[in-house]
């Protein structure tokens, strides 16, 4: 997920990305010409797999503002949103807030900086750590953020911590087991403890790393995937000063994947597009790092969907992983997806999901302790015959709440 590319990293064959760069100052434009929605089914061509019975979702209320690329994470039985992509192109500052046992929003306050496609998770003390991502308008250039910002919802207030030792503008956030986050993206993991409310490490890669997958492993250290121009795979542990470059490698350069964790220091990565020939596909792989001489990758189930999936929403609750919409690339033309493939790790399983009623590519998934909410994310509206070649993203304001398999077991979020 991402909305700038630095210019020394050759661009991907899809032209998806930048299209919607230019275009979303279309999107104004579009709402007043009151244009429909139009979106894919599943792909046929690959059997789906078997639907889970017991896994069903149930609509919540609307965002009070649309967004795309947004931060999300959960605060006990509330989803806390914060920033992403709005309607008229420009990054939001707001933070929107569900409470999820009495089905309602609130908008209690706002971050210094409006931003988006930036990290977010909820500290041992129920504080959210927002960091980097980009800030501006869409159409126009996006600048990277080194920000961080503190939020409190019990007292209130929004403070800024201390500032990245470099621009990140596309993160994600792992907590560590003792309290401390992982903030990775921008050619580094950087830790940052809030007892002291300091950085205490940065941890280069050994390479670089654009739309790439990251996930906490179950013996503490963090394993990167993929990203643009990337097969390789690398792992850091919090305490050490270098990453370590593995054996195993992906079949082919992916980026816009996922990846979640396994038992047994192993790690399952998921769909993803590849960046030599802008393809999406629905394959998965079994990571295994659990012989410290020599990692491996192998075949995992497939997800069904035959044109692939990219940029899901993944959130893991328990044994049960969700992963919903995205997007499949059909021949360098993107279809955004109302899908949901539904993950056993306990098992290596592949579910389907009941499919949402509208597409949501770039949406936020969060694990509540009984269920997974998925929130905002973007489809394309063609409002006029001119602009359908086009496309022109329309920010989602709609929230979906899914019931996993007996109810699910609160566990770690990748």
């Amino acid at each position: 997920m991402t909305m700038s590319r630095p210019p020394h990293l050759t661009k991907r064959p899809r032209v998806s990305r930048g299209r919607r760069r230019a275009l979303l100052a279309c999107a104004a434009l579009a709402l007043a010409l009151g244009g429909w929605w139009v979106y894919a089914a599943e792909p046929g061509g690959t059997a789906p797999p078997v639907l889970h019975k017991s896994a069903k979702w149930s609509a919540l209320p609307e965002l009070p503002i649309g967004v795309f690329l947004a931060g999300a994470s959960a605060v006990e039985r509330q989803v806390v949103v914060t920033g992403g992509v709005n309607q008229v192109g420009a990054t939001e500052a707001i933070v929107q807030v569900l409470d999820a046992e009495h089905r309602s929003w609130r908008t209690p306050l706002r971050l210094k900086t409006p931003r988006c496609q930036h990290a977010q998770v909820t500290l041992q003390d129920g504080r959210v750590f927002v960091a980097g991502g980009q800030t501006g308008s869409v159409p126009r250039n996006l600048k990277p953020l080194a920000s961080t910002e503190i939020i409190n919802l019990e007292s209130g207030t929004v403070t800024a911590g201390p500032p990245l030792p470099r621009v990140v503008p596309t993160a994600a956030a792992h907590l560590l087991a003792d309290g401390r986050v992982a903030i990775v993206g921008g050619g580094a993991a950087t830790i940052y403890n809030p007892a002291t409310n300091k950085w205490v490490r940065n941890i280069v890669f050994r390479e670089s790393r654009l739309e790439a997958a990251s996930t906490l492993l179950d013996d503490g250290r963090i394993l990167m995937v993929g990203g643009t121009n990337r097969r390789s795979l690398e792992v850091m542990h919090p305490d050490q000063k270098h990453s370590k470059m593995l054996a195993a490698k992906l079949p082919h350069p992916m980026d816009d994947l996922a990846v979640v964790a396994l038992p047994g220091k192993r790690a399952w990565v998921i769909g993803g597009q590849r960046s030599d020939t802008g393809r999406t596909t629905d394959r998965t792989w079994i990571v295994d790092l659990s012989n410290p001489r020599k990692s491996t990758i192998t075949d995992g189930p497939r997800l069904g969907v035959a044109g692939g999936m990219a940029d899901a929403a993944v959130a893991r609750l328990g044994r049960w992983v969700a992963v919903v919409g995205g997007e499949s690339d059909l021949g360098h033309r993107d279809e955004e997806l109302a899908v949901g493939r539904l993950l056993d790790v306990d098992t290596a399983k592949v579910w389907a999901l009941p499919p949402l009623t509208k597409p949501h590519d770039d949406a936020a998934a969060v694990a509540l302790p009984d269920a997974i909410v998925v929130v905002g994310g973007y489809r394309i509206s063609t409002p006029i015959k001119a602009l359908e070649a086009l496309g022109v993203p329309t920010a989602a304001s709609e929230a979906w709440r899914l019931q996993t398999p007996s109810g699910g077991v609160a566990g770690k979020a990748d």
